[in-house]
Protein backbone atom coordinates (compact mmCIF):
# COMPACT_ATOMS: atom_id res chain seq x y z
CA UNK A 1 0.00 0.00 0.00
CA UNK A 2 3.04 2.52 0.46
CA UNK A 3 4.04 1.76 -3.14
CA UNK A 4 0.86 3.03 -5.19
CA UNK A 5 -0.24 6.18 -2.64
CA UNK A 6 2.11 8.58 -4.57
CA UNK A 7 1.13 8.02 -8.06
CA UNK A 8 -2.56 8.24 -6.98
CA UNK A 9 -2.16 11.44 -5.45
CA UNK A 10 0.09 12.88 -8.77
CA UNK A 11 -2.55 11.77 -11.09
CA UNK A 12 -5.17 13.77 -8.85
CA UNK A 13 -3.24 16.30 -8.73
CA UNK A 14 -2.84 16.84 -12.46
CA UNK A 15 -6.80 16.51 -12.75
CA UNK A 16 -7.21 19.06 -10.33
CA UNK A 17 -5.21 21.30 -11.54
CA UNK A 18 -6.89 20.78 -15.23
CA UNK A 19 -10.13 21.65 -13.83
CA UNK A 20 -8.88 24.27 -12.31
CA UNK A 21 -7.06 25.98 -15.49
CA UNK A 22 -10.72 25.41 -17.47
CA UNK A 23 -12.54 26.69 -14.76
CA UNK A 24 -10.68 29.89 -14.66
CA UNK A 25 -10.87 30.04 -18.72
CA UNK A 26 -14.53 29.85 -18.55
CA UNK A 27 -14.73 32.61 -15.97
CA UNK A 28 -12.53 35.10 -17.85
CA UNK A 29 -14.74 34.15 -21.12
CA UNK A 30 -11.02 32.79 -23.18
CA UNK A 31 -11.47 29.74 -25.38
CA UNK A 32 -8.66 27.39 -26.66
CA UNK A 33 -6.99 28.78 -29.89
CA UNK A 34 -7.69 27.42 -33.50
CA UNK A 35 -6.02 26.61 -36.30
CA UNK A 36 -8.59 28.82 -38.23
CA UNK A 37 -8.12 32.01 -35.71
CA UNK A 38 -7.70 35.24 -38.08
CA UNK A 39 -9.00 34.02 -40.99
CA UNK A 40 -12.01 36.41 -42.54
CA UNK A 41 -15.04 34.53 -44.22
CA UNK A 42 -14.89 35.73 -48.18
CA UNK A 43 -17.19 38.24 -49.32
CA UNK A 44 -21.11 36.91 -50.00
CA UNK A 45 -23.34 38.97 -52.16
CA UNK A 46 -23.79 40.79 -56.18
CA UNK A 47 -20.70 43.01 -55.14
CA UNK A 48 -18.23 40.31 -54.78
CA UNK A 49 -14.67 40.29 -56.88
CA UNK A 50 -15.41 38.26 -59.41
CA UNK A 51 -18.67 39.52 -60.30
CA UNK A 52 -17.00 43.25 -60.15
CA UNK A 53 -14.55 42.15 -62.48
CA UNK A 54 -17.24 40.18 -64.78
CA UNK A 55 -19.26 43.42 -65.20
CA UNK A 56 -16.47 46.22 -66.17
CA UNK A 57 -14.78 43.44 -69.00
CA UNK A 58 -18.90 43.38 -70.19
CA UNK A 59 -19.21 47.23 -70.05
CA UNK A 60 -15.28 47.58 -72.22
CA UNK A 61 -17.37 45.02 -74.74
CA UNK A 62 -20.22 47.13 -75.39
CA UNK A 63 -17.86 49.99 -76.01
CA UNK A 64 -16.02 48.24 -78.51
CA UNK A 65 -19.30 47.04 -80.08
CA UNK A 66 -20.53 50.69 -80.39
CA UNK A 67 -17.25 52.16 -81.72
CA UNK A 68 -17.19 49.96 -84.65
CA UNK A 69 -20.65 50.34 -85.74
CA UNK A 70 -19.61 54.30 -85.70
CA UNK A 71 -16.70 53.78 -87.90
CA UNK A 72 -17.34 52.09 -91.53
CA UNK A 73 -14.79 52.30 -94.09
CA UNK A 74 -15.17 53.97 -97.06
CA UNK A 75 -16.10 52.32 -100.48
CA UNK A 76 -13.33 52.20 -102.79
CA UNK A 77 -13.07 54.46 -105.76
CA UNK A 78 -14.46 53.16 -109.45
CA UNK A 79 -12.50 53.83 -112.81
CA UNK A 80 -15.42 53.29 -114.89
CA UNK A 81 -19.19 53.24 -115.96
CA UNK A 82 -20.32 50.24 -117.75
CA UNK A 83 -23.95 50.93 -119.49
CA UNK A 84 -25.78 47.63 -120.26
CA UNK A 85 -29.71 47.69 -121.97
CA UNK A 86 -31.56 44.34 -121.50
CA UNK A 87 -34.54 43.23 -123.26
CA UNK A 88 -35.23 46.34 -125.85
CA UNK A 89 -33.94 49.26 -127.62
CA UNK A 90 -30.41 51.13 -126.48
CA UNK A 91 -29.66 54.58 -126.45
CA UNK A 92 -25.84 56.35 -126.73
CA UNK A 93 -23.98 55.44 -123.36
CA UNK A 94 -23.44 59.25 -122.80
CA UNK A 95 -26.85 59.97 -122.54
CA UNK A 96 -27.10 58.07 -119.55
CA UNK A 97 -23.83 59.51 -118.09
CA UNK A 98 -25.48 62.77 -118.75
CA UNK A 99 -28.31 61.92 -116.61
CA UNK A 100 -26.30 60.60 -113.91
CA UNK A 101 -24.43 63.84 -114.00
CA UNK A 102 -28.40 65.33 -113.06
CA UNK A 103 -28.18 63.02 -110.06
CA UNK A 104 -28.41 65.12 -106.93
CA UNK A 105 -25.61 63.08 -104.96
CA UNK A 106 -23.47 62.54 -107.59
CA UNK A 107 -20.46 63.74 -105.48
CA UNK A 108 -20.71 60.97 -103.31
CA UNK A 109 -20.24 58.46 -106.91
CA UNK A 110 -16.39 58.91 -106.49
CA UNK A 111 -17.32 56.17 -103.24
CA UNK A 112 -20.62 55.13 -103.74
CA UNK A 113 -21.69 52.48 -101.38
CA UNK A 114 -25.47 50.41 -100.68
CA UNK A 115 -27.69 53.77 -100.05
CA UNK A 116 -25.96 56.12 -102.78
CA UNK A 117 -26.55 52.67 -105.46
CA UNK A 118 -30.63 52.26 -104.69
CA UNK A 119 -30.92 56.55 -104.82
CA UNK A 120 -28.95 56.38 -108.34
CA UNK A 121 -31.81 53.50 -109.12
CA UNK A 122 -34.69 55.19 -108.32
CA UNK A 123 -32.94 58.86 -110.05
CA UNK A 124 -32.67 57.01 -113.53
CA UNK A 125 -36.41 55.48 -112.74
CA UNK A 126 -37.82 59.55 -113.45
CA UNK A 127 -36.64 59.57 -116.88
CA UNK A 128 -39.33 58.42 -118.90
CA UNK A 129 -37.40 56.71 -121.83
CA UNK A 130 -36.03 54.55 -118.33
CA UNK A 131 -38.97 51.22 -117.87
CA UNK A 132 -37.03 49.60 -114.93
CA UNK A 133 -33.22 49.71 -113.58
CA UNK A 134 -32.76 46.28 -112.78
CA UNK A 135 -29.34 46.33 -111.46
CA UNK A 136 -26.44 48.83 -110.28
CA UNK A 137 -23.25 47.01 -108.80
CA UNK A 138 -19.62 47.46 -108.26
CA UNK A 139 -17.74 44.53 -110.23
CA UNK A 140 -13.79 44.03 -110.45
CA UNK A 141 -12.99 43.69 -114.01
CA UNK A 142 -9.33 43.61 -115.62
CA UNK A 143 -8.05 45.86 -118.10
CA UNK A 144 -6.11 49.12 -119.15
CA UNK A 145 -6.04 51.34 -116.75
CA UNK A 146 -4.60 55.41 -117.34
CA UNK A 147 -1.20 56.04 -115.73
CA UNK A 148 1.30 58.89 -115.96
CA UNK A 149 5.03 58.17 -116.19
CA UNK A 150 8.11 60.33 -116.51
CA UNK A 151 9.73 60.13 -119.75
CA UNK A 152 13.72 59.86 -119.97
CA UNK A 153 13.98 63.98 -120.57
CA UNK A 154 11.66 64.11 -117.10
CA UNK A 155 8.40 64.85 -119.00
CA UNK A 156 5.41 63.78 -117.80
CA UNK A 157 4.05 60.93 -120.19
CA UNK A 158 0.48 59.55 -120.49
CA UNK A 159 0.03 55.49 -120.80
CA UNK A 160 -2.20 52.07 -119.53
CA UNK A 161 -1.12 49.45 -117.76
CA UNK A 162 -3.31 45.85 -117.29
CA UNK A 163 -4.73 46.20 -113.98
CA UNK A 164 -7.87 45.00 -112.29
CA UNK A 165 -9.85 48.05 -112.10
CA UNK A 166 -13.53 48.47 -109.72
CA UNK A 167 -16.21 49.55 -112.57
CA UNK A 168 -19.39 50.78 -111.77
CA UNK A 169 -22.15 48.59 -113.73
CA UNK A 170 -25.91 50.35 -114.80
CA UNK A 171 -28.42 47.30 -115.86
CA UNK A 172 -31.07 49.33 -117.68
CA UNK A 173 -34.33 48.18 -119.54
CA UNK A 174 -35.94 51.46 -121.87
CA UNK A 175 -39.53 51.53 -122.70
CA UNK A 176 -40.19 50.63 -126.55
CA UNK A 177 -41.29 53.24 -129.00
CA UNK A 178 -44.48 52.81 -130.53
CA UNK A 179 -46.08 55.60 -132.08
CA UNK A 180 -43.77 58.69 -133.46
CA UNK A 181 -45.10 62.49 -132.23
CA UNK A 182 -44.41 66.01 -133.10
CA UNK A 183 -44.51 68.09 -129.83
CA UNK A 184 -46.61 71.94 -130.84
CA UNK A 185 -43.01 73.05 -131.04
CA UNK A 186 -41.84 71.06 -133.70
CA UNK A 187 -40.08 68.61 -131.57
CA UNK A 188 -39.86 64.89 -132.45
CA UNK A 189 -40.71 62.45 -130.07
CA UNK A 190 -41.94 58.74 -128.91
CA UNK A 191 -44.81 57.45 -127.87
CA UNK A 192 -45.59 53.88 -125.68
CA UNK A 193 -48.50 51.91 -126.06
CA UNK A 194 -49.32 53.31 -122.68
CA UNK A 195 -49.53 56.79 -123.91
CA UNK A 196 -46.16 57.95 -122.62
CA UNK A 197 -44.19 60.72 -124.28
CA UNK A 198 -40.27 59.85 -124.83
CA UNK A 199 -37.34 61.58 -125.63
CA UNK A 200 -36.87 61.26 -129.73
CA UNK A 201 -33.37 59.99 -129.02
CA UNK A 202 -34.56 56.37 -129.14
CA UNK A 203 -34.10 54.41 -132.21
CA UNK A 204 -37.33 54.15 -134.53
CA UNK A 205 -39.37 51.15 -134.70
CA UNK A 206 -38.87 48.55 -137.94
CA UNK A 207 -42.54 49.04 -138.36
CA UNK A 208 -43.15 52.73 -140.37
CA UNK A 209 -46.43 54.30 -138.50
CA UNK A 210 -48.27 57.62 -138.83
CA UNK A 211 -47.10 60.71 -136.92
CA UNK A 212 -49.42 62.05 -133.97
CA UNK A 213 -49.61 65.37 -133.91
CA UNK A 214 -51.56 68.00 -131.51
CA UNK A 215 -49.84 66.27 -128.73
CA UNK A 216 -50.35 69.22 -125.97
CA UNK A 217 -54.07 70.58 -127.48
CA UNK A 218 -55.10 66.99 -127.22
CA UNK A 219 -54.09 66.13 -123.84
CA UNK A 220 -53.35 62.63 -122.35
CA UNK A 221 -56.73 61.40 -122.69
CA UNK A 222 -56.41 61.92 -126.61
CA UNK A 223 -52.96 60.55 -126.55
CA UNK A 224 -54.24 57.32 -124.89
CA UNK A 225 -57.23 56.81 -126.73
CA UNK A 226 -54.82 56.75 -129.88
CA UNK A 227 -52.46 54.46 -129.23
CA UNK A 228 -55.12 52.27 -128.19
CA UNK A 229 -57.42 52.75 -131.54
CA UNK A 230 -54.12 52.28 -133.46
CA UNK A 231 -53.11 49.29 -131.92
CA UNK A 232 -56.81 47.67 -132.77
CA UNK A 233 -57.28 49.52 -136.06
CA UNK A 234 -53.29 48.61 -137.64
CA UNK A 235 -53.19 44.65 -138.28
CA UNK A 236 -56.51 45.02 -140.07
CA UNK A 237 -55.85 47.69 -143.00
CA UNK A 238 -53.42 48.34 -145.61
CA UNK A 239 -50.08 49.26 -144.05
CA UNK A 240 -48.99 53.47 -144.96
CA UNK A 241 -52.47 54.10 -145.31
CA UNK A 242 -53.37 56.41 -142.19
CA UNK A 243 -50.40 58.72 -142.23
CA UNK A 244 -51.10 61.33 -139.57
CA UNK A 245 -53.64 61.01 -136.53
CA UNK A 246 -54.45 64.34 -134.70
CA UNK A 247 -55.38 64.57 -131.30
CA UNK A 248 -57.10 68.20 -131.82
CA UNK A 249 -58.61 68.74 -134.81
CA UNK A 250 -62.30 70.73 -136.18
CA UNK A 251 -64.36 67.58 -137.66
CA UNK A 252 -67.18 69.17 -138.71
CA UNK A 253 -67.44 71.60 -141.21
CA UNK A 254 -68.57 75.13 -139.85
CA UNK A 255 -72.34 75.26 -138.80
CA UNK A 256 -74.46 78.19 -140.29
CA UNK A 257 -77.34 79.38 -137.90
CA UNK A 258 -80.67 79.32 -139.27
CA UNK A 259 -81.11 82.89 -138.06
CA UNK A 260 -78.15 84.54 -140.15
CA UNK A 261 -78.74 87.90 -141.42
CA UNK A 262 -80.40 87.65 -145.14
CA UNK A 263 -78.66 89.86 -147.70
CA UNK A 264 -80.33 93.25 -147.32
CA UNK A 265 -81.77 92.46 -144.04
CA UNK A 266 -81.09 94.89 -141.20
CA UNK A 267 -80.92 92.39 -138.39
CA UNK A 268 -76.93 91.32 -137.04
CA UNK A 269 -76.85 87.66 -137.66
CA UNK A 270 -76.19 85.37 -134.60
CA UNK A 271 -72.78 83.84 -133.59
CA UNK A 272 -71.22 80.91 -135.64
CA UNK A 273 -72.11 77.17 -133.81
CA UNK A 274 -69.06 76.37 -131.36
CA UNK A 275 -66.83 73.73 -133.88
CA UNK A 276 -65.86 70.56 -131.94
CA UNK A 277 -62.91 69.09 -132.03
CA UNK A 278 -61.30 65.11 -131.34
CA UNK A 279 -59.36 63.13 -133.30
CA UNK A 280 -59.23 62.83 -137.27
CA UNK A 281 -56.88 60.44 -139.13
CA UNK A 282 -55.45 61.69 -142.39
CA UNK A 283 -54.90 59.02 -145.13
CA UNK A 284 -51.69 58.95 -148.15
CA UNK A 285 -54.86 60.02 -150.52
CA UNK A 286 -55.87 63.12 -148.42
CA UNK A 287 -58.73 61.74 -147.11
CA UNK A 288 -60.05 62.52 -143.10
CA UNK A 289 -61.35 59.96 -141.11
CA UNK A 290 -63.25 61.21 -138.31
CA UNK A 291 -62.95 59.40 -135.07
CA UNK A 292 -64.08 61.76 -132.30
CA UNK A 293 -63.49 62.66 -128.81
CA UNK A 294 -62.49 60.13 -126.13
CA UNK A 295 -65.49 62.28 -124.30
CA UNK A 296 -67.94 60.60 -126.79
CA UNK A 297 -67.89 57.37 -125.31
CA UNK A 298 -70.13 57.73 -122.84
CA UNK A 299 -72.20 57.53 -125.30
CA UNK A 300 -72.39 53.70 -125.67
CA UNK A 301 -69.86 53.86 -129.09
CA UNK A 302 -66.71 51.95 -127.88
CA UNK A 303 -63.28 52.03 -129.28
CA UNK A 304 -63.78 48.31 -130.66
CA UNK A 305 -67.01 49.54 -132.29
CA UNK A 306 -65.12 52.26 -133.82
CA UNK A 307 -62.56 50.18 -135.30
CA UNK A 308 -64.95 47.49 -137.11
CA UNK A 309 -67.30 50.10 -138.85
CA UNK A 310 -64.16 51.84 -140.07
CA UNK A 311 -62.82 48.50 -141.22
CA UNK A 312 -65.95 47.38 -142.70
CA UNK A 313 -66.12 50.89 -144.67
CA UNK A 314 -63.09 50.96 -146.47
CA UNK A 315 -63.32 47.01 -147.49
CA UNK A 316 -66.50 47.79 -148.92
CA UNK A 317 -64.69 50.52 -150.90
CA UNK A 318 -62.91 49.69 -154.20
CA UNK A 319 -60.91 52.98 -154.82
CA UNK A 320 -59.86 54.42 -151.76
CA UNK A 321 -58.94 57.37 -153.84
CA UNK A 322 -62.03 58.46 -154.31
CA UNK A 323 -62.47 58.44 -150.39
CA UNK A 324 -63.25 62.54 -149.16
CA UNK A 325 -64.69 61.16 -145.74
CA UNK A 326 -65.36 58.67 -143.31
CA UNK A 327 -67.23 59.33 -139.96
CA UNK A 328 -67.09 56.62 -136.79
CA UNK A 329 -68.47 59.17 -134.19
CA UNK A 330 -71.37 57.75 -133.92
CA UNK A 331 -73.19 54.18 -133.87
CA UNK A 332 -74.07 54.61 -138.01
CA UNK A 333 -70.93 55.52 -139.67
CA UNK A 334 -71.05 57.31 -142.89
CA UNK A 335 -68.56 58.59 -145.95
CA UNK A 336 -68.58 60.81 -148.74
CA UNK A 337 -67.28 60.47 -152.20
CA UNK A 338 -64.93 63.16 -153.93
Amino acid sequence: MGDGGPAKDGGQGRELLAAAARKRASSTGLQPRSALDGVKPAPTGPWTPWNIAAIVVGLLVIMGSLASLSWVPKAQRFSAISIRFQEGPSIPEAQVVAWMRLFPFSKQLNQPNEWVLHQLAEHLKTWNAVAEVPQIRLVHQRGPVSVIRRGKDGRAVRGSVEAVRRVLEVSLVLRQPFLPGVQDDGTRVWIDREGRILPGILPRPEVQRPVVRAIRTGGPAALASATRLWSLLEPQIERGLITDIVLSEIMDAPVVPSSATLPGATTPAAAPAPMARGIVLHTRHGGRIIWGSPAEERFGVSVEDKVANLVHTLRCQGDLTRLALVNVRFREPYYTIR
